[in-house]
């Protein structure tokens, strides 16, 4: 075998593991919700997880975000327009609202629910608004 093949060989493995890498973090670490942005219309993407002491957890994402784009990421990912707060119900309603006790620094939504959409999974409450060109989510896990 010459050394050449031999690199070849290494080179490929480190490819390998690099795609096998990326595919990991692409489909199991990132969150439905960063992957379905569209790569064209979103930018200054920031997120971040907190859980509290009762182990509740909640996802913040902002990205700036086309206004022409938001319709069709909110359809994508299956959320309904919150037009009757009523529509929440169960233990998911003390968590809809985009007050938030601790949240990133960068977090800054106003509480208004108008324009508010949302997705009510069995421990979970997804939160989406398009506001002053940013796309906010807002994912509780109780």
């Amino acid at each position: 075998m010459s050394i050449v093949s031999k690199i070849l060989g290494v080179l490929g493995g480190i490819a390998i593991v690099a795609i096998g890498a990326a595919l990991i973090w692409y489909f199991m670490i990132q969150t439905p919700y960063r992957r379905s942005l569209p790569p064209e219309a979103a930018t200054d993407i920031m997120e971040e997880t907190l859980t509290d002491s009762a182990a509740v957890s909640t996802y913040f994402l902002r990205a700036r975000l086309k206004a022409d784009a938001f319709p069709e990421y909110c359809s994508k990912l299956k959320f309904s327009l919150l037009s009757d707060m009523n529509a929440i119900t169960g233990e998911a309603r003390q968590y809809a609202s985009w007050k938030a006790e601790k949240a990133p620094s960068w977090w800054n939504p106003s509480e208004s629910m108008l324009s508010t959409y949302y997705s009510v999974e069995r421990r979970s409450i997804v939160l989406a608004k398009h506001e002053n060109g940013f796309l906010y989510i807002k994912a509780v896990y109780f």
